[in-house]
């Protein structure tokens, strides 16, 4: 599926601060979950643009499950390229 232009990149960024802000991210997400637990996530609704709306854990999982995608892609564009990482 082809992301929403609202979560197209605009422009280009440097890895050292690509990988910052998804550590930033990270901490912040999981901060959010710890201080607030399953019961209350339970209750939240997020409006996915392709999935319609999903509660907090199912949107916790499958920020979880998007990423390991992602990291499946850059996999597959570094050997492309030859690279050993």
């Amino acid at each position: 599926m082809k992301a929403p232009k609202a979560v197209n990149p605009v422009g280009i960024i440097e890895r050292d601060e690509a990988i910052e802000n998804y550590n930033r991210a990270r901490s912040s997400l999981k901060q959010l979950c710890a201080s607030h637990g399953p019961e209350r996530f339970r209750k939240l609704v997020f409006k996915h643009p392709f999935l319609g709306n999903i509660d907090g854990i199912a949107t916790v999982s499958f920020v979880g499950y998007h990423e390991q995608r992602h990291y499946k892609q850059i996999r597959e564009v570094l050997k492309k390229l030859g690279s050993d990482q």
